[in-house]
């Protein structure tokens, strides 16, 4: 059931479906946010937070960052050996977020960080999915008690990936109805270059060779050690269809990671994907 109000008002959205009771304390998926209303009487206090935890193959991806009212911010991100998702599923629980399953609404015209999303998904199959730009939608006790669990799980054994040095080839490719292009990455006669290709529906492929600067390359090697992008690879992606399909391919001799433009990852994150494929266009 929707309510719509689009001259300055509210949209709203209820889903009369969604559970407000959810059975299955098995977690796959958690992903949160929120800006809170400050009494500015604690310059530690939180205006806003958020985090997000998924399974990944050996690990458990983990990510959170808040920032305080005296302009602190912290953040962290790491895949971990430690499961934090069972804690998680109880915080979710006790503090009954499913009571608001199914609810969205909009307010046009607030400025950003007014409120906030909760995306939460079981390996049963239910899910809890609400949202709102105008207030917050979790507790403030809430946020702590998942910081406390996140930040206890990244201080275990951490999960690690291959080291840039092995890195043999990156490819970057993107699909559309207009046309197809793709970069090739490799080492040769120890220079990295880029062989671009690309194709535009009249059967012609244009092909460009470039050398990829130390800099560029650094930057690159920078993003996905920074943001465990090699992890990406097993997060679950968005299912909507969208007008181009895009990945990246990191190799490291026959292991090859994958990663998909639609990967959903915490809001945060959201540019690096786009930022490491200008490097190779």
């Amino acid at each position: 059931m929707r309510k719509e109000n689009v001259c300055g008002g509210t949209d709203t959205y209820f889903n009369k479906e969604a559970p407000t009771e959810i059975k299955s304390n098995d977690l796959v998926f958690f992903s949160v946010a929120s800006a809170f209303k400050s009494t500015w009487t604690n310059k530690n206090d939180f205006i806003d937070f958020c985090a997000f935890v998924a399974p990944v193959k050996d690990g458990f991806f983990t990510y959170f960052r808040y920032s305080t009212i005296n302009d602190n911010i912290e953040s962290s991100l790491a895949v971990v050996d430690a499961n934090p998702l069972p804690r998680l599923a109880e915080l979710v629980g006790n503090y009954r977020l499913a009571l608001n399953n199914g609810k969205s609404s909009f307010t046009h015209g607030l400025p950003e960080n007014f409120g906030g999303s909760v995306d939460i998904k079981y390996a049963s199959g239910e899910s809890i999915y609400y949202s709102d730009n105008s207030s917050p939608v979790f507790s403030y006790e809430f946020a702590k008690d998942v910081l406390k669990v996140i930040k206890s799980a990244q201080n275990g054994k951490k999960v690690k990936y291959p080291d840039f040095s092995a890195l043999t080839e990156i490819y970057f490719e993107e699909k559309s109805k207009y046309g197809n292009s793709s970069s090739t990455i490799t080492l040769r006669d120890g220079v990295w270059k880029n062989t671009i290709e690309e194709s535009f529906g009249d059967d012609k492929s244009y092909v460009v060779d470039t050398e990829i600067s130390v800099d560029t390359f650094n930057y690159i090697k920078e993003k996905v050690e920074k943001y465990s992008v090699l992890a990406w690879s097993d997060l679950p992606v968005c299912n909507y269809s969208p007008i181009s399909q895009k990945k990246l391919v990191f190799k490291f001799g026959k292991q090859e990671f994958v990663i998909d433009k639609n990967v959903l990852l915490p809001e945060d994150l959201n540019s690096v994907f786009f930022n490491i494929e200008l490097k190779l266009k």
